[in-house]
């Protein structure tokens, strides 16, 4: 139960990031994102829905379509933007893995989505796969940061 809490401040938290930047994408912060697909994992290990008890099943699902699934979309799209634009700027090799990190990140939460509505328990591998990329995203977004602080 503390997952879905955590998932309640981290969700709060990404809505006062993206308004405390003046609806400036390229401000909003990585690090949100990447709790928030951490906070995913735990909550989906905790409560699986492949449990033989009714209400459970259920509140993962609303959950997965009205929090999870808009989300995790929103940070694909917002990453990749940041990541386009960046390139754009910046073209290095950290940058193309940049790239290609969040293209996967994006595809899976399109699948996941798709997934989402056909109802397949497999779908905490999909979850897993977007935690793992997203922390990937993360750790080179930071890389790449000290790189371009060292040019300027």
């Amino acid at each position: 139960m503390i997952f879905f809490f955590l998932e309640i401040i981290v969700i709060a938290g990404i809505i006062l990031d993206a308004i405390s930047n003046k609806e400036k994408i390229e401000y909003s912060s990585s690090l949100s994102s990447l709790v928030f697909m951490a906070c995913n994992i735990g909550m989906f290990a905790v409560f699986n829905p492949s449990l033989d008890e009714p209400y459970l099943g259920a509140f993962v699902w609303v959950f997965s379509i009205y929090a999870h699934a808009p989300l995790c979309l929103t940070y694909a799209i917002t990453s990749l933007y940041k990541s386009i634009k960046h390139v754009k700027y910046f073209p290095s090799k950290f940058a193309r893995i940049l790239i290609s990190n969040v293209a996967l990140i994006f595809l899976l939460s399109i699948v996941n989505v798709l997934v989402l509505f056909i109802g397949i328990k497999e779908i905490y591998i999909l979850i897993f796969l977007q935690g793992l990329f997203s922390g990937i995203q993360f750790l080179l977004w930071m890389l790449e940061r000290k790189r371009v602080r060292k040019l300027q």
